[in-house]
């Protein structure tokens, strides 16, 4: 088996360079050779990029763009070898050239050695002096390693972001901002956060939101109590939340020095991303300002995601601070300000449609990972940016933004079909059951279970902050654990491939754990993809893992985080969200009871040996636990018949009409009836798996022919098939 190509993990790059890949990724799939992506790319990436660092540094180098293009075309005649990275966006996927994973392997290193937190675009230009390949175009194109050095220290030293902004803002900056668009406050956190200079004792408060929750919104509002006071006791220094730091801690001793000049409260807008998550304590970054808090009186207000909860709890300093969680929005307050928003957004040009915005808000809040108001404001630009896109191309007199451009809009976002998902949404819930069954035999007490926590999960009665639904699906093998999984996924995402499937007896010793949620960073394999890295690249799916009994203890307390608040936080101190998720684990614990003679007191027994095998608190985060029964002869018939009925439709595409008899089904069934006992349907897919083979042999050799009625019997433990009519061009010829 061919080993699984590792996906470069974009979450390590600054915005700026993410999109320089991006654009990289998209330039090579236009180019006449798809196969790869090359320095030649990432070059051509940055001369378009112009808000990027890097096109700042080449053009401040004395680079001509136009010279380095023609001397990157002059070379785009070789062929690379290609590296086993692949680069991914969306459905878009190739792999590194080896010069171009060298240049992300020296881009980390040049990164480090900054200290910066994400690998910019800057890092990524040094980086392609150190490669051959790529720095004899750069020298030929007139650019100097060493006036490039020189630039990328001035930035780093500078404190700017990649798009030139400071990093640092003061209280003219953050009064610009609260005057820009009614924030979303409240109250009894601004009144918190106004007391912290007067409270001697408290050396900061700290907000735990969600992402997209208005955290920032209370330090906006916290500003406009200031410029209200005609004497305002303290002033406010910040980290900007939209800067990307080149140096983190040339930034925060930047920060610490005017904010102890000034008198001022230190905002700290994304604390989390200086923690280091391990047990030996904090990095550099944070122990900067726990000198400046214990010795010189800084007081601080950090904003942090409630992964960090724990981690700030344990130590001395952080701990001492008064923690406030900020909520999510709720959706009316949401509409109302997104009212305000569009009114800063579009002119007459762009107008909407009645009741869209409320629809933004409602699909942003169920298909978009983050919280309300952030996930629909992220939508609302989304959908203002593809109408104006339309009246470009239109030349229209006026765009009105409508239900299925927003739609059309999230289905980019998502990949998913939600046209067809969202359309009758009520309707096809009410009919769940029905529709899974025309795809899935029987166990229609599972079916009916599952449909019901699906459809409360599709009501205010669902946590938000916890999966769509967390299901352990108990019985014997081959009873349709498997297919039922893929039921659900077409059901709930259009498509059965919105799945994916983890065999836990890989994990099943104590080390498997960095297997399942990756290494530390700075340890061997901390770069290496998960099996958890598809949820974060598609959050929208069912996730399943198979023979979760098999699965260590420790893996087992790493999944309670995912049961219960949505999300699993990597060894490097990534967070995967799981909240858009099915979460669905399959078990055989007590399956030798399940024989399907008294299934009252066999369900007891099994549920009795899975309390046996599984903590108390593992279980009680399992929504709902669904015993699957052994199959009836009927219900073997029925599968037999559905997996022949894909075998017939084959068929048919050859032009071959393939009969299967209601007794051909009986005669299999009551043959296989003590195999099937044993290993449920599993058995009588075999047999079709052989049957399909002799027909593509008989195709291959000529046997069987278009226009001709293939009959399948029974015959000598084995399905046959068997010529009955023959209406093919040379079967006619003997007529």
């Amino acid at each position: 088996m061919a080993a699984k190509q590792e996906v470069l993990n974009l979450e390590r790059f600054s915005g700026a360079a993410r999109n320089l890949l991006r654009d990289a990724l998209i330039i090579a799939s236009e180019a006449e050779h798809k196969s790869y992506v090359s320095f030649e790319h990432l070059l051509l990436a940055i001369l378009q990029s112009t808000d990027a660092n890097a096109y700042r540094l080449l053009v401040d180098a004395g680079c001509e763009p136009e010279r380095l293009r023609a001397t990157i075309r002059a070379t785009a005649v070789r062929t690379p070898q290609v590296n086993g990275v692949l680069l991914t966006h969306g459905e878009l996927s190739l792999p590194l050239s080896t010069d171009a994973a060298r240049i992300i392997e020296r881009s980390r290193e040049a990164a480090s050695k900054f200290s910066a937190a994400k690998i910019g675009s800057d890092h990524l230009l040094l980086a392609m002096f150190e490669v051959d390949e790529s720095r004899i175009v750069l020298v030929a194109a007139g650019v100097r390693v060493e006036t490039i050095k020189s630039l990328v220290l001035e930035i780093h030293q500078s404190g700017h972001t990649e798009k030139g902004d400071a990093a640092i803002i003061g209280l003219e900056e953050l009064g610009t901002q609260a005057g820009q668009l009614e924030p979303i406050i409240n109250v009894t956190i601004v009144d918190a956060l106004w007391t912290l200079w007067t409270h001697r004792r408290l050396p900061g408060v700290l907000l735990f939101a969600e992402s997209g929750a208005p955290a920032w919104d209370q330090i906006l509002g916290l500003v406009r109590r200031l410029s209200s006071t005609k004497e305002p006791k303290f002033s406010l220094i910040a980290i900007s939340p939209d800067a990307y730091l080149s140096n983190p801690i040339l930034t925060i001793q930047a920060a610490i020095r005017r904010a102890l000049d000034e008198k001022a409260i230190l905002i700290l807008p994304d604390i989390g991303q200086y923690v280091g998550q391990v047990e030996d304590g904090f990095t550099t970054a944070v122990s900067l300002v726990r000198e400046a808090v214990q010795n010189s009186g800084l007081k601080i207000v950090g904003i942090a995601e409630p992964a960090y909860r724990s981690v700030l709890s344990k130590d001395r300093l952080f701990s001492r601070m008064r923690f406030t969680d900020v909520e999510a929005t709720t959706i009316d307050q949401t509409i109302a300000y997104i009212t305000r928003l569009i009114e800063t957004l579009v002119d007459g040009r762009i107008t909407f449609a009645e009741d869209t915005l409320k629809q933004i808000v409602e699909l942003a809040d169920q298909y978009l990972p983050r919280e309300l108001p952030g996930c629909a404001i992220d939508l609302t630009y989304d959908v203002v940016a593809a109408a104006e896109l339309v009246f470009d191309q239109q030349q229209t007199e006026s765009v009105q933004i409508d239900g299925n451009l927003v739609l059309a809009v999230l289905e980019r976002l998502t990949n998913l079909p939600l046209g067809k998902l969202i359309g009758t949404e009520k309707e096809r819930l009410a009919q769940m059951e029905e529709i899974i069954h025309r795809r899935y035999v029987n166990q229609k007490d599972a079916v009916t279970a599952l449909a019901r926590s699906i459809r409360r999960s599709r009501t205010a009665f669902r946590d938000k902050r916890r999966p769509i639904g967390t299901f352990l699906f108990l019985g014997t093998t081959g009873t349709g654990k498997t297919e039922l999984t893929k039921a659900l996924a077409e059901f709930l995402f259009g498509s059965d491939e919105a799945l994916v499937g983890i065999d836990m007896n890989e994990f099943a010793e104590p080390h498997t754990v960095s297997a399942l949620l990756g290494s530390p960073v700075g340890y061997e394999g901390h770069s290496q993809s998960t099996p958890l890295d598809v949820v974060a690249q598609r959050p929208f799916m069912v996730v399943r893992f198979d023979e979760i009994e098999k699965a260590h203890d420790d893996v087992l307390l790493a999944l309670l985080g995912l049961m219960e608040n949505g999300y699993i936080t990597t060894r490097s101190g990534r967070r995967i969200n799981f909240r858009h998720t099915v979460v669905i684990m399959t078990s055989n614990v007590g399956s030798e009871y399940l024989r399907g003679e008294d299934p009252g007191s066999e369900k007891d027994q099994a549920l009795a040996a899975l309390k046996d095998r599984f903590r108390p608190e593992f279980l009680n985060r399992v929504d709902r636990t669904i015993v699957f029964s052994p199959f009836s002869s009927d219900d073997l018939q029925k599968v037999a018949g559905m997996f022949l009925a894909s075998t017939v439709k084959e068929a048919a595409e050859e032009g071959i009409n393939l009969v299967v008899a209601a007794t051909t089904l009986q005669q299999l069934v009551a043959n296989m009836a003590q195999e099937c006992k044993q290993y449920g349907a599993r058995p009588l897919r075999r047999v079709i798996d052989v049957l399909e083979e002799v027909i593509v042999d008989g195709i291959v050799a000529g046997i069987f022919k278009p226009g001709q009625t293939v009959e399948v019997r029974f015959m000598d433990n084995k399905l046959e098939p068997v010529i009955v009519s023959d209406t093919s061009e040379e079967g006619a010829d003997h007529v």
